[in-house]
């Protein structure tokens, strides 16, 4: 186990509590009707670290203040594969800018399955990559990420898919979107 110096448990304190900021900031934003999510998923991540202003924050700083860039993360529901040479689970990630500068990010999808004590565990092999952002899920290769797991037989199993998107330029938490939970017939 590795004991943190003085200076860096504060930092990791306050980034704890930027994270708890963030997520609160994010909630307080999101309509009462939304409690559905859709096939597959995206979802708004909140990117960098929450800055107010010196003059402002001596002068007792507001929440307009505050600088929170957001990201849109994207994954589709796990599926077989229509064009990989053998049978095989595939799901796609994504990403959209939103009002963040900068214009590309590392996304990392990976397929998660699920064993026999309904825990779920990572898969195949995990689709990373450095990408554009891009309205959408795009079609073909460009601008997406593949994570792919090649079925072993024909029995049923329980899938699920994630991305993690990392702006590039931008320290942000880990936070990762998950696709609905899916039975193929991928043994």
């Amino acid at each position: 186990m590795k004991i943190l110096s003085q200076g860096a448990a504060k930092r990791l304190t306050r980034n704890l509590a930027i994270g708890v900021v963030a997520v609160g900031l994010l909630a307080s934003f999101a309509p009462a009707s939304a409690t559905a999510k859709p096939i597959g998923g995206d979802d708004t991540v909140t990117v960098g670290e929450k800055h107010i202003k010196t003059s402002s924050a001596e002068s007792g700083g507001t929440p307009e203040d505050a600088w929170i860039c957001t990201a849109l993360q994207k994954v589709d529901l796990p599926h077989i594969s229509s064009t990989a040479s053998v049978r095989a689970v595939q799901a796609h990630g994504a990403w959209n800018k939103g009002d963040c500068q900068s214009d590309a990010a590392v996304v990392t999808t990976q397929i998660d399955r699920q064993g026999f004590l309904n825990n779920f565990f990572a898969v195949g092999t995990q689709g990373k990559g450095t990408l554009q952002s891009t309205n959408g899920m795009p079609s073909g290769s460009n601008n997406r990420v593949t994570a792919q797991y090649v079925c072993q037989g024909t029995g049923q199993g329980r899938f699920r898919a994630w991305t993690d998107v990392d702006v590039i330029g931008i320290a942000d938490l880990p936070n990762k979107v998950y696709s609905a939970e899916t039975n193929i017939a991928c043994g």
